[in-house]
């Protein structure tokens, strides 16, 4: 685990990036004790209304409660940005290593898919998975995590084949280390680092990609709250409610800019380059 006091040292924005994720994810955690309202429980004499004593973020077209909705919105943002990165980062990993440790045709092979699909931008891979799987939690999270798979991989392969050949490894090879105890107790220790920044940073990203899909409606489906389709929901009626476009607005905003600095606060720390620099 990274010291935090090491990071509030390092970088200060960083370490309050992190504040600010554990606070969400806390709050994901308790919702039901933040709010007695339900996400999904309707109230039409109530619908529309401003921010008040009852309705501190005010109500949706269906008299939804929006602060029990984004409370419970940032359950699901975090379930997909954790288990889509998971996905990204396992498959990365283990196709990384096996290209930048063994080479040859297998490196081949696993670089050029890669590269075919990074030849898609990520959204439209993603919408692309969605269309033949279907609109729902679980795809979306596969969807989102296949967009994430060559950009790990490309990682691990050059993290792999940037310490294949260092002298502890070599040193394992003549001992006569097998590739299975090489790879796992010497080279997967010595490249995780660049792999958790980048899973901190691609977490802000799967956030975001999950917003866009249940706002165009391929995503999380209604009446499960997602801030995405909240803001679908409300944009057409954001002139007489804007509360129902503004606070779904600004929990993506702050959820995306939380991990994104606390990603770069991540690279200070762990990014042995930055700190011999330092």
């Amino acid at each position: 685990m990274v010291n935090l006091l090491r990071l509030a040292r390092k970088n200060w924005i960083g370490a309050v990036g992190g504040l600010i994720v554990l606070i969400l994810i806390i709050i994901a955690i308790i919702a039901p004790i933040l709010t007695p309202y339900s996400p999904t429980e309707m109230n039409v004499i109530d619908r529309n209304s401003p921010p008040s004593r009852d309705y501190i973020f005010g109500t949706d077209r269906f008299g939804r409660d929006q602060f029990t909705r984004i409370v419970y919105g940032a359950r699901v943002s975090l379930q997909v940005g954790m288990i889509s990165v998971g996905i990204g980062v396992l498959s990365g990993l283990l196709l990384g290593l096996l290209a930048g440790y063994y080479r040859g045709i297998l490196d081949s092979i696993i670089m050029r898919f890669m590269d075919l699909l990074l030849s898609f931008p990520a959204i439209l891979l993603a919408l692309v998975v969605i269309t033949v799987l279907g609109p729902d939690l679980t795809n979306t999270m596969i969807a989102i995590g296949i967009t994430y798979i060559p950009v790990f991989t490309r990682i691990a392969r050059g993290s792999v084949l940037s310490v294949r050949e260092d002298e502890f490894i070599l040193a394992g090879r003549a001992i006569g280390l097998n590739d299975w105890r090489l790879i796992t107790r010497h080279i997967m220790p010595n490249i995780l680092a660049p792999i958790i920044v980048q899973a901190s940073l691609a977490l802000a990203g799967a956030i975001l990609t999950e917003a866009a899909l249940s706002f165009l409606g391929l995503g999380i489906q209604p009446p499960a709250p997602s801030w995405g389709a909240m803001l679908n929901e409300s944009r057409r009626y954001m002139e007489i409610a804007p509360w129902t476009v503004i606070f779904p607005s600004l929990a993506i905003m702050l959820t995306v800019i939380s991990f994104n600095l606390f990603g770069d606060g991540l690279r200070d720390v762990l990014d042995p380059k930055l700190q011999n620099s330092g």
